[in-house]
């Protein structure tokens, strides 16, 4: 992962993530998050107030498949979003799954039968409408979370 800096400097933000994937800011904008589709794990980093990242760690444990693959367990973890309480949507190779605050896979929703998913969003007027993306299709469904906006308002 690199980061630039405000100058246009760009430097190596952190080495040991396998595929970065998917990438979120946490609601408050303290922690980036970065899914690490050739292992369990999605990452998480402290953000300075220079946008520079701090204390990244492995700390949202994957479910994987139960089939043997040569190598480490890959989840296939893409896109995600958070919701206000703060839980995580991951798509994988298992389906769109759902971590708690600290961490905690809590729930999985199974996958469409055509594809793996590739991202997940809340959007709708309401924000708890959860859409899920395949290779070539778009799903929703009513969820009782609301999402968290991908920014900040200002």
């Amino acid at each position: 992962m690199w980061f630039i800096d405000a100058s246009g400097r760009k430097r190596v933000a952190h080495e040991g993530i396998a595929f970065p994937n998917g990438v979120r800011l946490s609601p408050d904008q303290a922690f980036l998050m970065v899914a690490d589709t050739a292992s369990r794990w999605v990452w998480s980093f402290r953000v300075q107030a220079d946008g520079s990242l701090v204390d990244g760690m492995p700390f949202y444990r994957l479910e994987t498949p139960d089939e043997v693959e040569s190598g480490p367990p890959r989840s296939g973890a893409d896109g995600f979003t958070v919701d206000t309480g703060g839980y995580l949507y991951i798509a994988t190779k298992l389906g769109i799954q759902i971590a708690d605050p600290i961490g905690r896979v809590v729930g999985i929703l199974n996958k469409p039968r055509s594809a793996d998913p590739s991202n997940v969003v809340f959007g709708g007027a309401d924000m708890q409408t959860l859409y899920v993306t395949t290779r070539d299709k778009v799903y929703r469904r009513a969820v009782r979370r609301k999402g968290a906006p991908p920014r900040p308002r200002l």
